[in-house]
């Protein structure tokens, strides 16, 4: 009887054995007794009836019902005349994204004014943050020995010679003689 009440057909992937057992949570409470020595049994007549599919008190509300306790307040108004209209044009409907819509008149210039603003500043920053060869090369001797150049003058000529052919982004362009 319990196999019928668990909705199971005994086949060839589910065969009834001594072995086979249902959780005390799927009885009434008087089905489930304590032994002695603390363990949990159930009666021999007792019928598991405590199922997800059986459980009707859980039913879903209805949307009217759903969001009249979510607003506060009955979502259908009843007419004069006893039908009950929607009240769709009550609540106003907010937009939470306009993708279509066009960006208002200056906001681009502003934009571009931030970017230029924004640009200049790195550039400044770029060229106080560069490091200053002279605060740590004082002598042709800190000179060779940071550099390898025998001289500041030898590293001034070297520099202004590669200077042009460098990239903006720091890395060095290759040599058209190369």
């Amino acid at each position: 009887m319990w196999v019928q009440a668990v909705r199971r057909e005994e086949g060839p992937l589910f065969k009834v054995t001594k072995c086979t057992y249902i959780c005390s949570a799927h009885f009434e409470e008087g089905d489930v007794f304590l032994t002695p020595g603390g363990l949990k049994r159930v009666r021999k007549d007792a019928v598991p009836c405590h199922f997800a599919w059986a459980n009707r008190s859980s039913r879903k509300k209805s949307p009217y019902a759903r969001a009249t306790e979510r607003l506060g307040s009955d979502v259908r108004e009843i007419a004069e005349n006893g039908e009950e209209v929607e009240m769709a044009a009550a609540v106003p409907a907010v937009s939470d994204h306009d993708y279509d819509a066009r960006p208002p008149a200056g906001a681009m210039d502003a934009a571009l004014r931030r970017i230029d603003e924004l640009e200049a500043a790195v550039r400044r920053l770029s060229l106080v943050q560069q490091p200053q060869l002279r605060r740590f090369c004082v002598s042709d001797e800190d000179f060779r020995y940071y550099t390898r150049f025998p001289s500041e003058r030898i590293f001034s000529l070297f520099w202004q010679a590669i200077e042009p052919t460098a990239d903006k982004s720091g890395e060095t362009a290759t040599h058209s003689r190369w």
